[in-house]
């Protein structure tokens, strides 16, 4: 494999081997004027999938490479362990069971990277599938505060503003308004991280010198926490194309089949926020749509569930937080305590 390697896709995948061909295939697919190189992240599976991605190592030795074969990690240390193997300039990533979208999103990012210095990570639109039928796209810009706040670069972009030449970018958004968004939002952050690509220098010195800021294994997710170091880093660029398919189908580390489960998950990735608020300078005040969206779903979640125990665990944690349970919380939690037995 070559030594001037100037992008890494890292392929991030636990037990997919009817899909991790489809997402391995999508970025192969790009066209590019430099080298990259994907980097497979089988996190131990046992279900033929690392069989699948080491034929494919030896299809293109030039290109592909796995991650030393270990037992499963879970998704957090999976992920920052490949991004320390990289040997790219710039990184991307791609589940197991999504895609990429064209040929020319790798080779666009890029450009506008090297073109703008200060800028940390560009990123896309995502289209959304959802395996029991229905499938629309997610264009971040209606739905977050700080993208109707990023400053206009290209007014006539849409979804076709690409060049013979490159990319044009529509939106500049500054790394400050990205971290007051993502630690105040009620729904989508700011951007979808696999729709990113985003330089390796800003990520490896955490890493290796501070990594509780990145490896949060109280949340249990590696996008919130990378977000947030890039937007420390630097602004981002918003480029109008569609880059990324994302498939739900059934369960997964962020689409919980059961209640219980959901509300451990959500309580787990509030804790993180919390934890790392005080690092990046927000308080309570500060997050305050956050926090409410967060607890009032909670403690639906704990009554669906009808699980007494998730209402005390919930008022336990709302006081660590600092937060009262807001009014729809606290209806949840007295019909949970009143729920007729059955």
């Amino acid at each position: 494999m070559a030594d001037d390697i100037k992008a890494t896709v890292i392929i991030l995948t636990y037990r997919q081997a009817d899909t991790v061909g489809r997402a391995i295939e999508s970025v192969l697919g790009q066209r590019c004027d430099f080298t990259y190189e994907v980097l497979v992240a089988d996190d131990g599976s046992d279900d033929g999938t690392r069989q699948i991605c080491e034929e494919y190592a030896r299809q293109y030795p030039d290109k592909v490479r796995l991650m030393p074969l270990s037992a499963n990690k879970g998704i957090v240390d999976n992920y920052f362990d490949a991004v320390l193997e990289a040997k790219g300039e710039y990184v991307a990533d791609c589940a197991g069971d999504d895609e990429w979208i064209g040929e020319e999103r790798l080779a666009h990012s890029v450009r506008l990277l090297d073109d703008n210095n200060d800028v940390t990570a560009v990123f896309t639109d995502v289209e959304v599938k959802d395996m029991a039928g229905s499938q629309g796209v997610v264009n971040l810009m209606p739905h977050s505060e700080v993208l109707k706040r990023g400053e206009i670069l290209n007014r006539a972009a849409d979804s076709h503003s690409v060049t013979d030449s490159g990319a044009r970018a529509q939106l500049r958004l500054k790394g400050d308004a990205i971290l007051r968004d993502l630690f105040n939002h009620t729904d989508r952050l700011p951007y979808v991280l696999s729709s990113a690509v985003y330089r390796r220098a800003a990520v490896v010195p955490i890493l290796q010198h501070h990594p509780e800021l990145l490896r949060c294994h109280d949340g249990r997710v590696e996008d919130i926490p990378l977000i947030a170091a890039l937007a420390e880093a630097g602004d981002a660029l918003y480029l109008p194309i569609r880059g990324y398919r994302y498939y739900i189908d059934g369960e997964s580390a962020s689409n919980n089949l059961t209640h219980a489960k959901d509300y451990r998950f959500v309580a787990g990735v509030t804790d993180m926020m919390h934890r790392l608020a005080s690092h990046y300078g927000f308080g309570a005040e500060d997050m305050r749509r956050f926090y409410k969206a967060k607890i009032n779903y909670m403690a639906s979640q704990a009554r669906h569930a009808a699980d007494p125990d998730l209402g005390r665990d919930l008022r336990e944690r709302c006081r660590r937080w600092g937060m009262r349970v807001p009014l729809r919380g606290r209806v949840h939690l007295w019909l949970l305590a009143h729920r007729k037995s059955r």
